[in-house]
């Protein structure tokens, strides 16, 4: 059995550590994970540390490795700006999570403008 199977994995990504399961990063089939350890395409060499090197957002990565972990990552996602929600959908499409989808939000320039007027207004103290 390969080693990675059974010992906690570090990842590196943009600085960040993260340790990890081989289970949880293969709990969806057909993922970059799961070519990432494939045993017949591996090429992966791990740094130093023993960590391995993924040069993404780790803001996006925190996320999905929590929603791999099947946590519920809904109360995070009702957080994100939608530029987070926007850099977030990238890593999804590049990790290939098909099974995670991200909700598009309805803005239009008035709403924009008027939630923009009114957050300014309650941190004006109630205008």
């Amino acid at each position: 059995m390969n080693p990675l199977h059974t010992q906690p994995i570090v990842l590196n990504v943009r600085g960040e550590r993260f340790i990890t399961t081989y289970t949880t990063l293969t709990n969806e089939e057909d993922t970059y994970f799961c070519d990432l350890f494939d045993e017949n395409l591996v090429s992966l060499k791990s740094l130093p540390d023993g960590s391995y090197f993924i040069d993404r957002d780790a803001f996006s990565f925190a996320i999905i490795l929590r929603y791999l972990g099947e946590e519920d990552i809904g109360p995070t996602l009702g957080l994100l700006t939608s530029e987070q929600k926007n850099v977030l959908r990238r890593e999804i499409d590049f990790y290939r999570i098909k099974s995670l989808e991200i909700e598009e939000e309805y803005e239009s320039g008035i709403c924009s403008r008027l939630c923009e007027a009114a957050t300014v207004c309650l941190l004006d103290t109630f205008c």
